[in-house]
């Protein structure tokens, strides 16, 4: 598997890139099924043919963009097919740039000759047909892909299930989540278990309840055991993963985190008392480390 280049670029800054052309797929990356498979078929080909580097375009519109996917497993994807170029484009919701500007940053700092597009995804401002016709109306081109509604389908129900097993089976890749160490209500460091936390404003695709994970930390590019259950708050406002990460006691609030699900351990039961709770999670514990060993 080729060693891919990953990018991460917003318009609203002044780091200058050296750039070669290219041509640039536009998909649902975050939930890569068959039709992302076609696209990238077709970049790669097109971007030999013309011999241009070969480019995975992704546009964040919201930091809370997210799929069944995460970046770590994009890179891995983008390997099996040997794209040159992972680009995370970022594009501010408050701070929205003119179109010209946009288009101008896209074909001439960016070098962008051509964007490769499926019709069944597009988003709300750009990269939607119509804006393309306006703004890219001779630099793209929608590409025709096979429908991925029915993977999709099943991936999601491994997710609701919690069969990470079969999660990798279908995508070849290991099930993640990915984001940046918010604060919380800070109960289970009480209990003895401090916890790093994941927030989302939409529901993750998981059973409530308490999971064995992995976590990796990029600032210490360590990968440690931990202890996580996920729940709603505030009736369903946001929705929190929690992970109390083993022989690990540092404050890392805004670090980002890779949590990886590998076993689903229990539902969430009621809160009694701080002692029951400690018990209850000490047998959680002792139930992962005895899947960990096999």
């Amino acid at each position: 598997m080729s060693k891919i280049n990953v990018i991460h670029f917003s318009p609203l800054t002044k780091i200058m890139l050296w750039r070669e052309n290219s041509i640039a797929a536009v998909g649902d990356w975050f939930n890569w099924s068959d039709q992302e498979d076609s696209l990238v078929k077709q970049l790669i080909k097109t971007a030999r043919k013309e011999k241009k580097k070969s480019v995975i375009f992704v546009p964040i519109t919201d930091e809370n963009m997210h799929g069944f996917l995460v970046e770590k497993n994009l890179t891995e994807k983008a390997g099996y097919y040997k794209v040159d170029e992972i680009f995370f484009y970022y594009l501010h919701q408050t701070m929205r740039l003119e179109d010209d500007m946009i288009v101008a940053n896209l074909n001439q700092f960016l070098k962008i000759d051509h964007f490769l597009l499926s019709k069944n995804f597009q988003l709300d401002h750009v990269f939607n047909e119509k804006w393309l016709e306006e703004h890219q109306n001779e630099r793209h081109t929608f590409v025709p892909t096979v429908s991925g509604d029915k993977y999709i389908a099943k991936v999601i129900n491994s997710l609701n299930t919690c069969n990470f097993k079969l999660f990798k089976k279908l995508t070849f890749v290991d099930f993640m989540l990915e984001g940046r160490v918010a604060e919380g209500t800070k109960k289970a460091r009480t209990l003895g278990y401090p916890t790093a936390n994941l927030k989302y404003d939409t529901k993750l695709p998981l059973k409530y309840g308490v999971y064995g994970v992995e976590v990796y930390i990029p600032h210490t590019d360590k990968t440690y055991n931990g202890y996580a259950f996920y729940i709603s708050l505030n009736n369903d406002e946001f929705f929190v993963f929690e992970t109390n990460i083993e022989k690990f006691n540092t404050e890392i609030y805004g670090w980002k985190l890779v949590v990886t699900p590998k076993i689903f351990v229990r539902e969430n039961v009621p809160y009694t008392t701080d002692q029951n709770m400690i018990k209850l999670i000490q047998e959680d514990i002792n139930k992962i480390k005895s899947y960990s060993k096999g």
